[in-house]
């Protein structure tokens, strides 16, 4: 069985509810090598590499009743806002979509050349 491969800094420590990692998928790993070499081609890149915090997001409950608690519950929020998004190649209105990786948000345009 290979050796798991993972970048410079990746968190080791894991939440409980979520499954230990099987390995790095050959993409993955690409992806990770991509995005550690991406600040040095300025060429590939459509403006400066943006720095943003995950803000702490509290969200009401949908459904609650009489056994249901009545508490927002507590989420993850990214807020993207800024010209830089259109000089990347999308516009106002238009729909993407956001791909969940380990460590990692792909956002590409919704579109039907891309699987669903």
């Amino acid at each position: 069985m290979p050796t798991i491969a993972f970048p410079p800094n990746f968190p080791t420590t894991r939440k409980k509810n979520k499954p230990e990692p099987a390995e790095t998928h050959p993409v993955a790993q690409h992806l990770y090598d991509l995005v550690k070499v991406l600040p040095e081609c300025p060429a590939l890149l459509r403006g400066k590499v943006r720095h943003i915090k995950v803000e702490r997001f509290l969200r009401e409950r949908q459904g609650v009743t009489w056994a249901t608690p009545t508490s927002p519950i507590e989420t993850c929020k990214i807020n993207l806002t800024g010209h830089w998004i259109a000089n990347a190649g999308f516009a106002a209105d238009q729909r993407i979509q956001v791909i969940p990786m380990e460590n990692m948000l792909i956002i590409i345009p919704e579109s039907e050349n891309y699987e669903k």
